[in-house]
């Protein structure tokens, strides 16, 4: 799959975008990165943005708090972090690196998001797409 072929999902808020993108690791295993930059006005500066990548042990993570199964999750690395918390009406996101980039994403984008996150999840896991999400939630009951 060449790099334009990666499936994406992007979010837009006021203040920021966000970028999620199935990515298969260094280590080989299919997984995300989670880019969120600044927006001004109608330009958004992909050059100034922060970018996770989801480890294996944090995407299962992610998966259940986009199901709702956990309430939020944080993903720091040395000297940045995202923050992603369900509110009442859609999830809001928080990155840092030495500045604070927030945006809130609608529950149509969050189906996006997570049909991504899910589908890499499937790509590295023995179980079908129902023991996934029982997995998914007795797994969220622990973080």
């Amino acid at each position: 799959m060449s790099f334009e072929d990666q499936e994406k999902c992007r979010c837009y808020g006021s203040q920021a975008v966000m970028c999620v993108e199935a990515v298969v690791s260094r280590k080989d295993y299919p997984t995300v990165n989670l880019e969120v930059a600044p927006r001004q006005g109608n330009e958004m500066l992909w050059d100034q943005k922060i970018v996770l990548q989801m480890s294996s042990q944090e995407l299962p993570l992610l998966a259940a708090t986009l199901l709702g199964y956990r309430a939020a999750c944080e993903f720091k690395r040395k000297e940045k972090g995202i923050n992603i918390a369900r509110q009442k009406e859609n999830l809001f996101v928080r990155a840092s690196e030495g500045r604070i980039l927030a945006l809130p994403i609608t529950p149509g984008d969050v189906f996006k998001f997570n049909s991504i996150v899910l589908n890499q999840l499937m790509k590295s896991s023995p179980c079908n797409d129902r023991l996934m999400l029982v997995a998914l939630k007795g797994m969220a009951s622990f973080a």
